[in-house]
């Protein structure tokens, strides 16, 4: 199982962007409980970690405890005493520096209690976590080890990443093919587009089955099905549970609010769809009702929902451009002042990025709405214009224009 552990880390291609402060995070000494969809790389970047502490710290190959609940290895690990049981035949020194891993790990009994034994008891322990559903996780860690932990989510590839995973050159062409595909790490290493859609449609059935439907005990099936579905088709339009119930009562489906807030719930602790709050920028606060609805992934959004280039474009732009801020450690709302939008307010640390995204600056109103929208806000922060333009005018009235494809990269 080690010689399988390492050819995989030998082969995995390092996203630099999860590794920047790695000593930082090293240094809290904290368990780290790592998110995100299945496929999506986590168990890549645990490799990373490992590798990095081998290249950068005094760790030992002989010091890695290691468990994959994908591999078939570990079918017996079950149970809390399970992994006690491996743990101890391991013959780990817990005198030095040592790597515990557990990953995809939530289908084990009392892995928690595990987690904790370790971390309470081994100074020198580095304790790595995944897990592809975040409400399973977090009912299980969120009260034994509260204080003790940081979570950190594994986001697709940005265009920059595809980029490097495909080896291909940005352009247009690039573009539009992650556009459509997305960015979950292994799409670059498909060539045929129907064997693409396929590996979508799979990871989304799998994800749908194991971490939505079989943990939260769904009975009609058919009906969770059906809500994503028009969640997909709705990408990056407000949405509130009554509105849904409305829409299913037309198609004479019943369905109470509370199934729809449970069902969208259950979707997004699976990472299947992000919801953008509203911040009221004249009151300066966060508003809780009509926020946006986003899927987590574009190919998975367009292998279920369809890919129209034509009647999404802007949409699925927006989607691009969020889940690079997101990547990128921002903290990400929709801008409200009184009848003005700003599609996005990116903040991280001290810094405020105002971002209007639009497919082309075709004409005076489409011009006036964008650029009028930002130079309604009267602070000094960063305002910004993100359109498919050849030619961008790259200061209008001190709102910087860029075109999406270089903002990106």
């Amino acid at each position: 199982m080690m010689e399988q552990l390492f050819s995989k880390i030998d082969e995995v291609i390092i996203r630099q962007k999860y590794l920047q402060n790695i000593d930082k995070v090293l240094d809290l000494g904290l368990i780290n409980i790592i998110v995100g969809p299945r496929r999506v790389g986590k168990s890549c970047f645990l490799y990373s970690v490992i590798d990095y502490l081998i290249k950068n710290t005094k760790l030992k190959k002989t010091q890695i405890f290691y468990v994959n609940k994908e591999w078939r290895e570990f079918d017996n690990v079950k149970t809390y005493n399970d992994l006690v049981d491996l743990f101890e035949k391991s013959n780990i020194n817990t005198n030095e520096i040592f790597f515990v891993g557990l990953d995809e790990i939530q289908e084990v009994e009392g892995f928690e209690k595990f987690v904790l034994d370790i971390f309470s008891k081994y100074k020198k322990a580095k304790v790595y976590v995944t897990g592809s559903n975040s409400k399973l996780l977090s009912s299980k860690y969120a009260t034994l080890l509260s204080g003790r932990y940081r979570e950190q989510i594994i986001y697709p590839l940005t265009f920059e990443e595809f980029l490097q995973f495909s080896k291909k050159e940005a352009n247009k062409k690039t573009f539009y093919e992650y556009l459509e595909f997305g960015g979950l790490p292994k799409i670059p290493l498909i060539n045929d587009t129907s064997l693409r859609y396929d590996y979508l449609n799979g990871i989304y059935n799998t994800v749908f089955t194991k971490d939505v439907v079989e943990f939260f005990g769904i009975r009609n099936v058919s009906l969770l099905r059906k809500i994503n579905m028009y969640l997909f088709k709705e990408l990056g339009n407000y949405f509130t549970a009554q509105n849904i119930k409305k829409y299913f009562k037309s198609q004479d489906i019943k369905v109470s609010v509370d199934t729809v807030l449970n069902y969208l719930d259950y979707s997004k602790s699976a990472f299947l769809f992000n919801d953008i709050q509203r911040y009221d920028l004249k009151g300066k606060k966060t508003l809780e009702i009509n926020s946006k609805i986003y899927a987590f992934d574009l190919g998975i959004r367009n292998a279920i929902a369809g890919f129209s280039p034509v009647s999404d474009i802007e949409k699925l732009l927006e989607l691009v451009v969020l889940n690079h801020l997101l990547a990128d450690g921002y903290d990400v709302k929709v801008g409200n002042m009184q009848d003005k939008e700003i599609d996005f307010i990116a903040k991280k640390d001290n810094e405020i990025k105002y971002i209007q995204v639009c497919y082309l600056l075709s004409s005076k109103d489409v011009v006036d709405r964008e650029f009028g929208n930002l130079l309604a806000i009267k602070d000094n922060y960063e305002k910004i214009v993100l359109s498919l333009d050849d030619f961008v005018n790259s200061d209008y009235k001190g709102i910087k224009h860029y075109n999406i494809l270089d903002w990106i990269i």
